[in-house]
């Protein structure tokens, strides 16, 4: 294989895999000293099943070694996922977050657009990018390993409407609004992608209300002196009246 030079064009132009079609499949590859360069990679298609979506995808990989292990020690590359109008019909992942926030219409969301990046690199999958919709957007940006093991901050931003959903156990946190009322929930996603878990992220929590805390601070503070100040004024005129009348 080391000796093995070869190169050329795979073009498909529909193809089904499940539930699932892709349309106008190309991908350029060159094979030299026993690594495979795949660029440029290119390809729309129609989702279905548990997530439904048209998109497109276009990147590049590349690898060498023949078994699964050298291949995963090597693999690299980027990729560039487009989603127009879908929706998520099936997700582990979207069942924790509605059940973390009480919002039932989070459970099985539709959506206007997204975008996804993804990094492969190091044997780890990174990624960033949003999809979102008129009443939410959510924000992941974290890594997934070979062995499905998540890790992914993620911004949830839900609109008014929703808002007024949430569950008790939220709503009594202050989260910060925008100027049109959108809440940002901070949240982590871990465990696996087969089974993942959803849950507050504290760190980032912290970070988003420390200006609030300090704020309301500041303002006690002002508060406390405007007080001492005329505390301080009654106490002196006081002092006036007792020096005249003796009292």
């Amino acid at each position: 294989m080391e000796k093995l030079k070869a190169s050329g064009q795979i073009v498909v132009d529909t193809a089904k895999y499940e539930d699932h079609t892709i349309k106008d499949f190309r991908l350029n590859y060159q094979y030299a000293k026993g690594a495979l360069k795949v660029e440029p990679m290119g390809l729309r298609f129609s989702a279905g099943g548990s997530f439904t979506a048209d998109g497109s995808l276009n990147g590049n990989l590349q690898f060498a070694g023949e078994e699964v292990s050298a291949i995963q020690k090597t693999l690299k590359g980027k990729t560039v996922v487009k989603l127009g109008k879908g929706a998520v019909k099936q997700s582990q992942i979207f069942d924790a977050i509605a059940l973390l926030t009480g919002i039932a219409d989070l459970k099985n969301p539709s959506f206007d657009e997204g975008l996804f990046n993804f990094d492969i690199k190091e044997q780890k999958i990174y990624l960033d990018g949003y999809i979102h919709s008129s009443l939410f957007k959510i924000v992941p940006k974290g890594v997934m390993d070979f062995e499905k093991r998540l890790d992914i901050p993620t911004e949830l931003k839900i609109s008014p409407t929703l808002s007024k959903n949430l569950g008790k156990t939220l709503a009594s946190i202050k989260f910060v609004d925008d100027d049109q009322g959108w809440k940002t929930i901070p949240l982590r996603i871990k465990g696996t992608a087969d089974q993942p878990k959803v849950n507050l992220d504290q760190e980032a929590l912290a970070k988003q209300l420390a200006p609030v805390l300090k704020r309301g601070i500041e303002k006690l503070l002002e508060e406390k002196t405007h007080e001492d100040k005329k505390d301080s004024s009654k106490k002196k005129g006081k002092d006036v009246l007792k020096e005249i009348f003796g009292k």
